[in-house]
């Protein structure tokens, strides 16, 4: 579990290029889902 959320912050990082930070892995998973469509399996 922990390193798909490590993976999570460090493209969200890249994408917005400032750190962000993502309270629960449900969010990060929205995030995920949002993000120019793109889905991804960890």
């Amino acid at each position: 579990m922990l390193p798909k959320i490590q993976a999570v912050m460090s493209f969200v990082k890249k994408t917005n290029g400032k750190p962000a930070y993502i309270g629960s892995l449900e969010q990060a998973e929205k995030v995920l889902q949002n993000l120019s469509g793109t889905k991804f399996v960890l």
